[in-house]
């Protein structure tokens, strides 16, 4: 099999693998002609009786929006949505169907947790499908949340996930589900995307909403033994302040004032979405899996996950706080990522950070993810901070109209580490 990234890197061996193909050599004449595809990564060369495809280095954005591509012919597909009251009857005819042997759109475990999604209506699309031919060939994600303004609460969906079977590519598969999602007149947002996946929804016109910047201790680079000693390293010199307890839900007394400030724009995270999660998650560990859909490309199964909730506080104590965290090992790869936190005193940031250090050690992982609302725990091992780096991730909007809750206030908005659907996987 091809590797097409290996030749973004050198048009030269693109070229080079499809004369040795032809059999002939091949070499640009100067009368050469440049066709620019619709999705803006290949180029046709094309002249007299020799046709070849490179490479572009730069994936460049269509100069016109809502233009269609010259050489490029649409597949005629059917998209079908499906919405939250049929999402679970729906997966159980995947399980069964042979138009989704090839590309399956979701999952039962997954299905059963959207269905009861907090902010979802019964009658809010979850899922985009694509048909050609009787088989399905791509399908869009939809997860109903909601924006927090100063007026209230009001409706959006995010795009989470996207995919288009590879042999379906680049015939305009992608372009026609995001335009359906844009037909649902719903403000839509979208983070943490794939290449292809941001592609297709700015060449629709999406554009930035800003990005998230978290913070990643990694020690992915070095051997087992290496990991251990790091770990024992800074765990030798932590000190318990404040008693922690594992709990199955966090609390309303622990997620008192968790959404308590109105004044600045977001995506509201309330204890009611957090403990959803915790109760019907799409992943789970190998071992307590039911028989994986073998062509869902979002995999709900994993060699390693769980969720892990804490309040702070003995059990006779009042509540000081809560925080979740989630370990996953897939491919050989253990994370550990801080994901909710609530803190009315800054300073017991530290207790999930103390918390999530000694998981890591326990499963020895490659690296641990938090936000930077709780990096005040890095202040306690100069080490820790040398082996942390910045990272960030890009979140996109679409606003139904130019009057919309989010159009009014996509400048505004506070964004956070768990929006969207990054807190489930």
């Amino acid at each position: 099999m091809v590797n097409l990234d290996d030749f973004g890197k050198s048009p030269t061996s693109a070229l080079h693998f499809i004369s040795l193909s032809l059999r002939r050599t091949i070499s640009p004449p100067p009368d050469t002609r440049l066709v620019r595809l619709e999705f803006g990564t290949f180029y046709k060369v094309v002249c007299k009786s020799t046709i070849y495809e490179s490479i572009n280095l730069k994936h460049e954005r269509p100069q016109t929006q809502g233009v269609k591509a010259v050489g490029v012919t649409e597949l005629p597909v059917r998209i079908e949505g499906i919405r939250i009251r049929d999402l679970v009857a729906f997966a159980r005819n995947v399980a069964a169907d042979p138009a989704y042997a090839d590309t399956s759109p979701t999952c039962l475990l997954r299905a059963a947790s959207q269905s009861v999604n907090p902010h979802a209506a019964p009658d809010d699309f979850a899922l985009l499908v694509a048909y050609h031919a009787g088989r399905c060939v791509g399908y869009q994600g939809l997860l109903p949340g909601a924006l927090r303004t100063a007026d209230g609460l009001s409706k959006v969906s995010w795009l989470i996930t996207f995919y288009v079977a590879p042999v379906f590519r680049g015939r305009g598969i992608g372009a026609r589900l995001v335009r359906e999602a844009l037909s649902l007149n719903v403000d839509l947002v979208a983070t943490g995307v794939t290449r292809a996946a941001e592609k297709a929804y700015r060449a629709a016109g999406f554009r930035d909403l800003g990005e998230l910047a978290c913070r990643r201790f990694s020690v992915e680079s070095y051997p087992r033994p290496v990991r251990w000693l790091v770990y024992a390293l800074i765990c030798g010199r932590l000190r318990d302040r404040w008693p922690v307890r594992p709990v199955a839900c966090i609390s309303t007394e622990a997620a008192r004032g968790w959404e308590c400030n109105t004044a600045v724009p977001r995506f509201p995270r309330c204890v009611a979405t957090v403990n959803w999660m915790l109760t019907h998650p799409w992943v789970v560990s190998r071992p307590d899996a039911a028989p994986d859909v073998p062509a869902y490309y979002f995999s709900s199964v994993r060699d390693l996950f769980r969720f892990e909730a804490y309040e702070v506080g003995s059990a006779t104590d009042e509540s000081r706080g809560a925080f979740v965290l989630s370990a996953t090992r897939r491919k050989g790869r253990t994370q550990i990522k801080l994901l909710d936190g609530f803190f009315p005193d800054p300073a017991l940031t530290a207790a999930a950070g103390i918390v999530a250090l000694r998981r890591a050690r326990d499963l020895l992982a490659h690296r641990i993810e938090f936000p930077l609302s709780l990096e005040g725990f890095l202040n306690g091992s100069r080490l820790l901070r040398r082996l942390t780096r910045r990272k960030s991730r890009l979140t996109l909007c679409h606003p139904r109209d130019p009057e919309s809750p989010l159009a009014g206030c996509a400048g505004k908005i506070r964004l956070d580490y768990c929006d969207g659907d990054s807190a489930f996987t």
